[in-house]
This record gives C-alpha cells, structure tokens and sequence, in this order.
C-alpha cells in the first residue's frame, strides 16, 4: 500500500502540490473528523474545518499543517519530512505566503464545527461565535467564510472530498477567460466521448470496476452527458443502470465513474474542456484548476486501456477526445 502512497516530490507547482494533498486524503481512507482526532492523539493540532478549507485552494498551507496532515493521513517519519520539505522548496521557488485566513481559521473554536456539511459551517462562521480575533484578522475571516458559503451554494461541494479549489492556479486561466465548449446538440441529451488517436471512446465495466478505459464506441458504458457547472467548468455525468447517476472523477491518480459529490470516493469531477490544437473540433479534458490532463501517454493504445492524468499538451494526440451526439438514450 505505501508504493501507491502519493508522492509529494511529484508537484511541480503549488496547484499540483494540492491536489498530491488530496489524493493523500483518499489514500489514507479517513474522514476529516479522523484525521483530526489521530493528529490530536499525536500532539499535533489539525482543526478538521482548517484541512477542509486548505484543502479547497491551490495555494500551500502551513508548513505545521502540512506536517500534521502528513502525519495523520499515515506517513512515516520520512514520509513527512519530505511533504515538509517540499512544501517549503515550492514556497521559496515560487515566493508563497499563507493565506491570511489559515490562521484566523485555526482561531475559530471548532468543537461543535459541522463535519460534511460546508454549507452548515459557512451559515454558523456569522452567528454567534467568540472569534477572539483582532478586528481586520475577524473582517478577513468573514470574508472568507462568504465566499466559500457562495461556493457551496454554486457547486454543491461536499466538505468530506472537497473538490479541487475554486480559486484559480498560477498555471490556469480564470475561468472567466475561457470560451465556452461548443459541443454538437444532441437529441438525447448524452454524448459519447471518443479518444481521437484510437476510435475508442470512454466506458467502464459493468461490474463494480469503476476505471474509466477506452474500449469499441459500440461497448461503451455507461451513458454520459456534459453538464456546466456554472465557473467554466463541466462535469461529466453518468446514468448507470444499477447505481443510477453518478459523475466521472478523479482518485488516486486514477480516472473512474463513482456518486457525485461527497457520497462517492472521486477528489474532483469538474474540468475544463479545451480546444485541441491539433485543429477540427477537439477539446482536451482538463481537471480544473490544474495542469493534469485525461488521455493516453501512448496512443492509440489497446482495447480496455486505462486512462490517466498527463501534463497538459494540447498538440498531443492521447489527450484529444471527440464529444459526439450520442442516439442511444436507453440505460443499458
């Protein structure tokens, strides 16, 4: 199990160093609440309400942070002391500070703190709590807690697998910058995604194997429809025949078909689709607020070949996917 331990050494970026942290959440199988209470028995302080707000930017949080979450999530001394420095390595290359709000938010008193319910936690921030906090450190903290009350609204994130943050890179645009994907109308309302390079297009099994692999247009399972979420983003919705709708989403790395929101296992399912600069019409499958990319390192591949997350390329023939008006609406 450790060998599928992500690895922060991997991260480039800050973006990228986030989303290691998340993909260290899903790895380690715990809930926040668990994750503070074992950070606790350790002598290490992590408000669950802290990681989830870290959780949701693309901006490094504390070193001490970053330490206990390590810790907790169940990475050996070694372990830890890479993801420290690490996160110390990218906070000089890329001159980062920590975001004001981190310390304002350990402030908080946190013992009757919702646990999977960021919606709840954002409505109790105004009322009624002893912040104990200097008055521009408090307006800071408000703010904060409005704007991620107006993400929740927005995007119906769930506080136990946060999504990856609203807040945009230092590798992405803003959402507002891009074009809307145009993509052919189609009659049932489901699309059919195929992977340029080979002909296949996306499916996953219809056992429980929930990762998403090219196989025969004519195979393909189950049926998926393109959704904007509202920020430039998309999600990718599924209607299985058994589990009924769900999302395509991103786990361990891995690319896979689960529940959408905090009921399912997946640690982001919105994404950007970019047009392919390979020209005709195209779009990349970007995780938003990332430089990750779906597609095939070495196209076009065998049949029931996973997909993976690659660095962005938009001239890459593995990471160029055709969105076609699917004529099957019948749950098969």
């Amino acid at each position: 199990m450790a060998a599928d331990r992500p690895d922060p050494r991997d991260a480039e970026t800050p973006a990228e160093f986030m989303l290691q942290m998340r993909r260290l959440k899903a790895w380690s199988g715990l809930t926040f609440r668990q994750l503070e209470a074992r950070a606790v028995a350790a002598g290490r302080p992590l408000p669950h309400s802290t990681l989830v707000a870290a959780l949701r930017r693309d901006t490094l949080p504390r070193e001490e942070l970053v330490a206990a979450f390590a810790a907790a999530c169940g990475c050996p001394e070694e372990g830890v002391a890479q993801w420290v420095d690490r996160r110390r390595r990218l906070a000089m290359d890329h001159g980062h500070r920590p975001p004001p709000d981190d310390a304002a938010a350990e402030a908080v008193r946190d013992d009757d703190s919702p646990d999977a319910d960021p919606a709840a936690a954002a409505r109790s921030t105004p009322g009624g709590r002893s912040y104990r906090l200097p008055a521009l450190v408090l307006a800071a903290a408000l703010m904060a807690a409005g704007i991620w009350w107006a993400i929740v609204l927005g995007t119906g994130a769930s506080a136990e697998d946060p999504p990856p943050s609203p807040r945009p890179s230092r590798t992405a645009a803003q959402p507002s910058l891009r074009p809307a994907a145009h993509l052919p109308a189609s009659a049932t309302g489901f699309h059919r995604i195929r992977l340029v390079a080979s002909g296949r297009c996306l499916s996953t099994g219809r056992g429980k194997d929930s990762q998403v692999k090219q196989t025969t247009c004519e195979q393909r399972f189950p049926l998926r429809s393109v959704r904007p979420v509202g920020d430039g983003t998309y999600q990718i919705a599924t209607l299985h025949p058994e589990f009924g709708s769900g999302c395509m989403g991103i786990r361990n790395g891995q690319v896979h078909d689960d529940w959408c929101g905090g009921r399912g296992g997946n640690e982001s399912e919105r994404f950007w689709l970019e047009p392919a600069a390979t020209g005709g019409s195209g779009y990349l499958i970007r995780v938003a607020h990332s430089s990750l990319c779906v597609g095939l390192p070495h196209p076009p591949g065998r049949e029931g070949t996973p997909l993976a997350l690659l660095p962005c390329d938009p001239g890459a023939r593995g990471q160029v996917f055709a969105f076609e008006a699917d004529p099957d609406s019948v749950i098969r």
